[in-house]
């Protein structure tokens, strides 16, 4: 199971890896990947800190149907 705190405490090159299919789930519309990807750019985590992806990311987000049901249960996800 996936989560931000397991992501951050991955070493580097397992990180990379994970992030590169979490781009590439996210780049298929798959919305946990999205929302994490925009965690992750918003929160600086395991790269470089950048709201303007993450603002991006959250913009396509917002624009889906069911965003904020979705968007809060992934939320509670990351959290754990």
């Amino acid at each position: 199971k996936f989560s931000i705190k397991n992501f951050q405490d991955l070493p580097d090159i397992e990180r990379n890896f994970a992030f590169s299919h979490l781009k590439k789930a996210a780049s298929m519309d798959n919305f946990s990947a999205q929302v994490y990807l925009e965690v992750i750019y918003r929160k600086g985590i395991g790269v470089d800190k950048n709201e303007i992806i993450a603002d991006s990311i959250i913009n396509i987000l917002r624009s889906q149907k069911g965003y904020k049901e979705i968007y809060r249960l992934s939320e509670a996800g990351m959290q754990e």
